[in-house]
């Protein structure tokens, strides 16, 4: 089967395929959900036509949430601009700015840290999600985009 829009029809199938490891995990087999549902992010993250109407309102107000490591020295305020929060988790992506923190077996929560340097001053900011904050993201870009 061929793609009709390559972006939207591979997202899609990606998450048939989320649906279908977590249905496994359910029914008992030894699958591993949270590998799957990080791997759609970053995916999602990186294919995300940024041109796409985005909401740019408060992260709150699209149930999405998030907790700040540190200082964020970029100049935005993105908590308060959904689309650059967005953009920030998919610089990290782009990057190598992830990191798994493990408190458990299982993986609890993720590190997302965007960095640059603009006229010599280094910029960045550290986003820690949860798996559940992480698939809150991951559902409201999947609907964002079956909307286009």
């Amino acid at each position: 089967m061929q793609y009709s829009d390559r972006i939207k029809d591979f997202i899609g199938r990606s998450n048939e395929n989320l649906k279908y490891i977590e249905k496994a995990k359910t029914d008992g087999e030894n699958v591993y959900e949270t590998t799957q549902l990080i791997s759609n992010f970053i995916a999602i993250l990186i294919l995300y036509n940024e041109n796409a109407w985005m909401y740019d309102g408060p992260i709150h107000k699209k149930n999405l949430s998030c907790k700040i490591i540190g200082k964020n020295t970029y100049n935005d305020n993105f908590e308060e601009h959904t689309y650059l929060f967005i953009n920030h988790l998919r610089n990290a992506c782009c990057h190598d700015g992830i990191e798994v923190n493990k408190e458990t077996e299982e993986i609890q929560f993720i590190t997302f840290y965007d960095t640059k340097t603009e006229n010599g001053e280094k910029k960045e900011v550290r986003i820690m999600l949860s798996v559940k904050e992480m698939r809150n993201i991951y559902n409201y870009l999947v609907m964002d985009r079956n909307k286009m």
